[in-house]
C-alpha cells in the first residue's frame, strides 16, 4: 500500500525524473571505483567514496533543464553546499551514508541535512491552500554495497515524521526506488541509461559552444 505522501511525491516529480536522478547515483556506486583505478590506480581504487560523490552532484547538475518541472541547483549549507532537486512544494536532498540502518546519517554532510530535516522547513504536509510558499524537505537515502563496484543496497527517498525529535527524524515507511524501478539493480541498464543522459549533456554543451561563435555575415548585407 502506497502513503498518500509517497503518491504526491511521485506525482510531482514524474516517474522519467524520479528514475533518472536515482540511475546517476547507482551508476556512481557502480563506475567510481572503475574510474579511480583508472585515474589513479590502488590510490584511487582506495579513496572511490570520494569520486562516486563528486561524479553524483556533477551528474545531477547536468540534468538541470532536462525536466520541465524539475529545478536542480547548488545550496549553501554550514558544511559549502549540496544537492537541492526542486519539484512544486517539494525538495529533495540526497544523503549517503554507509550504515544502511541508519537514520541520521553520521557524516557531518548528513548531519547538517538531517538538522534541516528536524527544523521547521521538514515538518508534516498541511493543507496545501494554507501551506503556500513552504517547502516539504525529502532525502534521497543510498548506502554503498559490501562489494565495491556495485549498486547500492538501500536506495530509497524518506520522509520527515513530522516531529522535532533528532533520533527520530524520518518516518518508518520510506519509498523503495527499487521496488518502484527494478531495472536500477541491474548494473547492464545502468551502463546503456547512463549512455543516454551523457548524450543529452553533450548536445547541450555542444550548442552552447556552437553558439559561442561567432557568425559568418552573410554574402550581400550590409554590416
Amino acid at each position: 500500500m502506497t502513503a498518500p505522501i509517497h503518491s504526491e511525491f511521485v506525482e510531482a516529480y514524474g516517474n522519467e525524473a524520479l528514475r533518472t536522478i536515482a540511475a546517476v547515483i547507482a551508476w556512481a556506486h557502480v563506475r567510481a571505483v572503475t574510474t579511480g583505478q583508472e585515474q589513479y590506480g590502488a590510490v584511487g581504487e582506495e579513496r572511490c567514496g570520494v569520486l562516486r560523490w563528486l561524479q553524483i552532484d556533477a551528474d545531477l547538475i547536468k540534468l538541470k533543464g532536462r525536466f520541465p518541472n524539475i529545478d536542480i541547483s547548488w545550496v549553501d549549507n554550514d558544511c559549502g553546499k549540496h544537492i537541492e532537486i526542486a519539484a512544486g512544494k517539494f525538495r529533495l536532498l540526497v544523503a549517503h551514508d554507509r550504515n544502511p540502518g541508519a537514520v541520521v546519517p553520521a557524516s557531518i554532510y548528513g548531519k547538517t541535512l538531517a538538522q534541516t530535516n528536524t527544523l521547521s522547513l521538514f515538518q508534516e504536509l498541511e493543507d496545501p491552500q494554507t501551506t503556500h510558499g513552504k517547502h516539504y524537505y525529502a532525502v534521497l537515502f543510498h548506502s554503498k554495497s559490501d562489494q565495491k563496484g556495485h549498486v547500492p543496497d538501500y536506495l530509497e527517498i524518506r520522509f520527515p515524521a513530522g516531529g522535532n525529535s533528532a533520533s527520530e527524524p524520518y518516518a518508518e515507511r520510506h519509498l523503495r526506488l527499487y521496488v518502484l524501478f527494478p531495472e536500477l539493480a541491474k548494473e547492464e541498464w545502468l551502463l546503456n541509461e547512463s549512455s543516454t543522459w551523457a548524450t543529452a549533456v553533450r548536445a547541450k554543451e555542444e550548442t552552447i559552444q556552437e553558439n559561442a561563435i561567432p557568425k559568418l555575415r552573410q554574402a550581400g548585407k550590409a554590416s
